[in-house]
């Protein structure tokens, strides 16, 4: 049974890595993403005050909701790249790294 375990976990694992797509914008917070100011130290206030963390997908500047938003904390305000699932007008979150300059 143990072994079964195992199985269905890295199945999954892979299925998930599998649905991911890349999305290049900014992590920041959904009441400046609506008024197109999406980096700065700013934003971090904003969530603690308890604004939503939203990702900005550089595609179109649509504001997504991030169904994970604890994978963004540390990128509040920055431009990044996100390898996640996209689901209508949310993102799920695989992993997310500083953006390249440029």
């Amino acid at each position: 049974m143990n072994q079964w375990k195992r199985a269905t976990s890295l199945f999954c694992l892979t299925a998930s890595a599998a649905c991911a797509e890349q999305f290049t914008g900014w992590i920041s917070d959904q009441k400046c993403a609506s008024t197109s100011n999406f980096a700065g130290p700013a934003h971090e206030q904003c969530v603690k005050s308890g604004q939503p963390v939203v990702f900005v997908n550089e595609a179109g500047n649509q504001v997504l909701r991030i169904s994970n938003p604890e994978k963004a904390a540390a990128m509040i305000g920055q431009k990044v790249t996100i390898d996640g699932a996209r689901n209508g007008d949310s993102i799920q979150i695989v992993s997310v790294a500083k953006a390249p300059p440029g």
